[in-house]
């Protein structure tokens, strides 16, 4: 009997209930809702951003959450807090720095002294983001400052709870409280309900745990994914800082990203209905199949090189 959770968020989404489920209509609303997110954060996008959220910090980030068994939710909320976080608190501080009268020496000395004071915080901050995640997406697998401490204490990064939650504080003014953003599991999620509530026959559970195995080695090569993306859309090895700021809408195109993921997805668990699927997804969504498939391309050929370095 202990072992039964009578409360608590069940541990994978559950897709196309009957009676329980949204109806058509309210899917096509909810699609609409997050394709006017999507659009105004690709509006937004500049080419700095995405520059924390992969590689070993995506990695640090998955592994925290793996460690006090966060939901899926919470590993992309809290890689995508982070990166926000981090681009608008390193480009504050250099503001200020360079806003500041005197200049020169003492303006690199106090810049390198701001930049060793921030690696040596790293593992602080990615806790904290990992807790305000947490905090968003279970009301019972939130990280306390507690847990908190002692997971540090054992990093090598002894923190008092008044620690943890002045850095907590120093995140959510960053970002002026506006913490929430879209991650691309959301959209993966609308996504496949709606495929499944359109054909009976997908298999949208096996398609989402492939997909979610599919956005963490997204997450973790996203630079080579997108230096690859973007040789592929170009044409060229190359690109000028004007073409990359223009790329940054491809890069911050959640929607495509999420079609992409399923696309990769449906052709690693059956790639002879791969193409019925980016087929579906792009009716869905009205964007170019092609686009799709040149996206999902690019991520199946990053996992095969990952299992053939």
């Amino acid at each position: 009997m202990a072992d039964i959770a009578i409360f608590g968020t069940p541990p994978e989404p559950v897709f196309n209930l009957k009676g329980r489920c949204l109806s058509s209509e309210l899917l096509e609303e909810l699609l609409y809702v997050q394709a006017a997110q999507n659009e105004n954060a690709v509006k937004n996008a500049c080419s700095t951003d995405g520059a924390f959220k992969q590689g070993s910090i995506a990695e640090m980030v998955f592994l925290v959450c793996d460690k006090f068994n966060q939901p899926p939710e919470a590993r992309y909320l809290a890689v995508e807090i982070f990166d926000r976080f981090m681009t608008k608190y390193v480009h504050d501080q250099f503001k200020k720095l360079h806003s500041d009268k005197g200049g020169g020496k003492k303006t690199n000395t106090t810049w390198n002294s701001f930049l060793k004071k921030l690696q040596k915080h790293l593992k602080l901050y990615i806790m904290s983001c990992v807790q305000i995640a947490s905090k968003m997406c279970s009301h019972y697998k939130i990280l306390t400052n507690r847990k908190c401490s002692r997971f540090l204490l054992n990093a090598g990064l002894g923190c008092t709870s008044a620690t943890i939650l002045r850095t907590e504080l120093t995140i959510l003014e960053t970002l002026d409280y506006r913490v929430y953003n879209t991650s691309p599991l959301t959209y993966i999620e609308t996504l496949l309900e709606i495929m499944g509530h359109n054909d009976n026959t997908t298999s949208v559970k096996i398609l989402h745990e492939t997909s979610l195995k599919v956005m963490d080695l997204a997450y973790l090569k996203r630079g080579s994914v997108y230096d690859q993306l973007f040789r592929v859309a170009s044409g060229r090895k190359t690109s000028t800082p004007e073409e990359r700021e223009k790329f940054a809408l491809v890069e911050h195109d959640m929607m495509l990203f999420a079609m992409a993921v399923i696309g990769a997805a449906s052709y690693v668990t059956d790639r002879t209905t791969s193409d019925q699927v980016i087929n579906h997804v792009g009716r869905i969504t009205c964007i170019p199949t092609n686009d799709i498939l040149e996206f999902a391309t690019v991520l199946v050929q990053n996992l095969h090189s990952d299992d053939h370095p």
